[in-house]
């Protein structure tokens, strides 16, 4: 699994919140978890909160049981015991194109996979398939949004007879 540290750093708008941050390593990811106690907000892989997410947002050590709640999840989900998440989210950030991605992608079954050309031609327009890459590159949640499900044409790979 890749890290998403690279595409953090341009879009940050303004939040005035509290987020806690909780960090914990399974199967060798490093997971930071921000949110509170009612929903998990960002998910970072692999490398601590950016320095922009610092700017916008009060960020304090903290654990709530939706926390812990997370990691459990996870744990199953890279163990192959869980398929779906159930942790309440809130997302922070997005415009409402992102938002609409994330929520098609969201809806990818365990398993699946489309590329991001299908992705945009579900969403009613083919040629927005470098839109829909770029969003999802911005995806605050991985793995619970799963982008992982969606790829690039030209890394889809098809299986040979």
């Amino acid at each position: 699994m890749s890290s998403i540290c690279s595409s953090r750093d341009t879009f940050w708008g303004k939040m005035n919140n509290i987020l806690y941050t909780r960090k914990e390593k399974i199967s060798d990811i490093l997971f930071s978890v921000l949110g509170n106690r009612d929903a998990i907000s960002f998910i970072f892989l692999d490398c601590p909160p950016k320095k922009k997410i610092a700017e916008n947002l009060t960020i304090k050590e903290g654990s709530f049981l939706i926390f812990d709640e997370f990691f459990e999840q996870i744990s199953e989900y890279l163990d192959g015991k869980r398929k779906n998440f159930d942790i309440k989210t809130k997302l922070l950030i997005g415009t409402k194109f992102e938002r609409t991605v994330w929520k098609k992608v969201a809806d990818i079954p365990y398993g699946q996979v489309m590329t991001y050309g299908e992705l945009a031609y579900s969403l009613g327009n083919s040629r927005l398939a470098r839109a829909v890459g770029q969003a999802l590159g911005k995806n605050p949640l991985p793995v619970i949004i799963p982008c992982h499900r969606a790829v690039s044409y030209t890394h889809l790979t098809l299986p040979t007879n």
